[in-house]
């Protein structure tokens, strides 16, 4: 989350949590990831994502990337597990970019 950090740096960490994500670490790197999502680019105490903001190309690398290793979580069975499911699914239930300054340029 340390803005002070290279991004590629950043990125990486985010892809390197998927390996703490699994049951016998207790799903620390899920946590962790999403913490950082919801801390970067949703509301205050809210899993409602901000509208998309391309002004800073650091932080898009990270929006990306964060979800991207979500989905590489999976459990024992090598499914996703149900918390990865939701997060998605808040993402895009309540992704609005009605007012984005890209989206209404055209």
């Amino acid at each position: 989350m340390d803005k002070r950090y290279f991004h590629g740096v950043r990125t990486m960490a985010a892809t390197g949590l998927v390996k703490c994500a699994t049951d016998e670490c207790d799903c620390i790197g899920l946590y962790h990831l999403e913490k950082i999502f919801h801390e970067l680019f949703c509301f205050t105490n809210s899993n409602m994502m901000r509208p998309n903001d391309f002004s800073e190309r650091a932080a898009y690398f990270l929006q990306c990337v964060i979800p991207r290793a979500i989905g590489k979580i999976k459990d024992n069975a090598g499914e996703a597990p149900a918390r990865v499911k939701r997060f998605f699914l808040d993402k895009l239930k309540f992704n609005d970019n009605s007012e984005n300054e890209v989206r209404t340029a055209r």
